[in-house]
């Protein structure tokens, strides 16, 4: 049914705690799970004016994709070792919701698995929620896992 499961991740272990969910969706008919993390380019500051802040965050940037880099494969190795079929991408955007809601369109994704932190109120009034964007805008089943506060 789902052949394809795209997990979003952004290095926590509430993150993580999709991944599971994702295994047995996608195991169940012998699909394939893609590890997506998105990496909000950094915000300009007053110190992008200095003569050497380009330069500067290029190399933050490259620091955080090899990061995500190293973090994304050391998972979907381990997934692989245990017999499932996985993958991961990397993308950029200052809109966490709207950079998986592409790579779920471009990557044909039959489903999101993600986490949230299930924040409520004012919570999610001053945060925002990328899950509920998701949800909303998803032309795919969005599987929200709640995240408990013990993970790390």
């Amino acid at each position: 049914m789902f052949k394809h499961v795209l997990v979003p991740l952004d290095g926590s272990g509430f993150a993580e705690l999709a991944i599971p969910y994702a295994v047995d969706l996608a195991h169940k008919s012998g699909g394939k799970i893609t590890l997506i993390r998105v990496i909000s380019p950094p915000q300009p500051t007053s110190a992008d004016l200095a003569p050497d802040a380009s330069k500067l965050m290029w190399q933050l940037r490259t620091m955080a994709d090899k990061e995500a880099q190293d973090y994304l494969q050391a998972l979907t190795d381990s997934l692989n070792k245990q017999g499932h079929t996985a993958d991961w991408d990397i993308t950029g955007d200052p809109s966490p919701a709207d950079s998986i809601l592409t790579m779920a369109t471009e990557k044909g994704v039959d489903a999101i698995v993600m986490s949230t932190h299930g924040r409520s109120g004012l919570g999610r009034f001053v945060f925002g929620s990328v899950a509920e964007k998701v949800v909303r805008h998803s032309d795919v089943p969005v599987l929200l896992i709640r995240a408990k506060e013990t993970a790390s």
